[in-house]
């Protein structure tokens, strides 16, 4: 989810602590089916639903309050995300086998850059390699970005961390990398090897023209292998991308930015081959088949329905040609919640969607965060999960 990833954190040293793990509501051994962990929200804990029982059946913590969404490991064994607790800020790493939650890499503090590179190193987005050994983090520095006056302050690299050994390995850019804006592109006609795709942008450019690009970075020698100005139909306002969600085919990718539209970009053809209007702010996701792509509804901006009345969840086929949205309103007497984060099981038939505030973490429903499981044949409501607390959070399946 976007907007949760615009929490600030920061890096600096190399050695894992482990935090107390809790494990209530757990009920019994770790579930061996599918599983949603929903992480962000302004509580101490993250929920561990099972969309098949309806419930939740773990709550590891404590954790901070300022949650980024954080990336899956390839192989789906461990939940790595950033946050801040009363000891600084830290990358997590949650054991998704156990339920084990441990501070895998503490990160700088504002007045302090890592000591033995000079770098300033935060988790605006994290990525893996294809093969896992390696972690691509947004937001690599020389001086700090949130320092006015210093030189060059949109400098931002992509920094690369040895999974092993923790250490910076090396760094890519100037890339200026959005919020949230990196990938992992599978191995394809592109990448035999797959890649890690970054959207940057110049600046911060809400109410006037702008420009964003969109980076293929070779996972293992860190070269750039494409770098390509994506040009929104309407570039005066507001056209910098968020979001980047590869196709499983490992050619096409799916941007989406301010200007409430997604795009499918080719990169064989290094163009953009389609593109429709979609909510503003929400959550881009694409089903594991490559068929179906979702797109959540903050609830506020340009062509939103308004604060806390979600109509529907915008629905895509591959060449983005529209098909019947999610009707929220028929599931639930009066307003529908306003969505957030979103995720499609790895069967395709099912879509966990959090609901209950805006994905900005601004309470405008009035109503806890609850997890929607969706039947994507049919539309209907499945079950609806509550998670007892507020804020927008990043849903993940393992």
């Amino acid at each position: 989810m976007v907007a949760a990833s615009r929490a600030r954190v920061f890096t600096a040293v190399l050695l894992a602590v482990v935090v107390p793990a809790g494990c209530r509501d757990a009920g019994g051994p770790v579930p061996a089916g599918e599983l949603v962990i929903a992480v962000g929200g302004e509580g101490s804990t993250i929920f561990v639903v099972d969309p098949i029982a309806g419930r939740v059946v773990a709550r590891p913590g404590p954790v901070p309050y300022l949650k980024g969404p954080g990336a899956l490991s390839p192989d789906r064994a461990t939940l790595y995300f950033g946050g801040a607790d009363q000891t600084g800020a830290w990358l997590y790493a949650l054991d998704l086998r156990n339920f084990q939650l441990k501070r895998w890499l503490q990160l700088n503090s504002p007045a302090n850059f890592h000591e033995t590179d000079g770098l300033w190193i935060g988790e605006r987005g994290i990525a893996f390699s294809p093969d896992g050994t390696r972690m691509f983090l947004g937001m690599a520095s020389r001086t700090n970005p949130f320092v006015k006056n210093q030189a060059n302050p949109d400098a931002e690299h992509v920094a690369v961390l040895d999974v092993a050994t923790r250490h910076v390995v090396g760094l890519t850019g100037p890339l200026y990398v959005h919020d949230a804006g990196l990938a992992t592109l599978p191995p394809g006609p592109t990448a035999p090897r797959g890649a890690i795709l970054a959207i940057g942008m110049r600046s911060w450019p809400l109410y006037g023209p702008s420009q964003s690009w969109l980076y293929v970075i070779d996972p293992v020698t860190l070269a750039v292998l494409d770098s390509t100005t994506v040009n929104p139909p309407n570039p005066s306002y507001g056209g910098t991308l968020q979001q980047v969600v590869p196709a499983p085919d490992g050619r096409s990718v799916y941007l989406v930015g301010l200007d409430a539209v997604v795009y499918k970009y080719d990169l064989v053809e290094r163009r953009v081959v389609a593109h429709a209007n979609a909510p503003l702010d929400g959550t881009l996701v694409i089903a594991p088949d490559g068929q179906r792509l979702y797109v959540t509804d903050a609830g506020y901006g340009p062509g939103a329905p308004g604060p806390g009345r979600v109509a529907a969840i915008a629905v895509f086929g591959p060449d983005l040609e529209r098909l019947d949205p999610i009707d929220l309103n028929v599931m639930f007497n009066g307003a529908p919640p306003v969505t957030g984060g979103a995720a499609v099981s790895r069967d395709n038939t099912r879509l966990y969607v959090a609901a209950g505030t805006s994905s900005a973490g601004i309470d405008y429903a009035g109503e806890p965060l609850r997890i929607l499981v969706i039947d994507v044949a049919t539309h209907a409501l499945l079950r609806a999960v509550p998670l007892g607390e507020y804020g927008g959070v990043a849903l993940f399946v393992r």
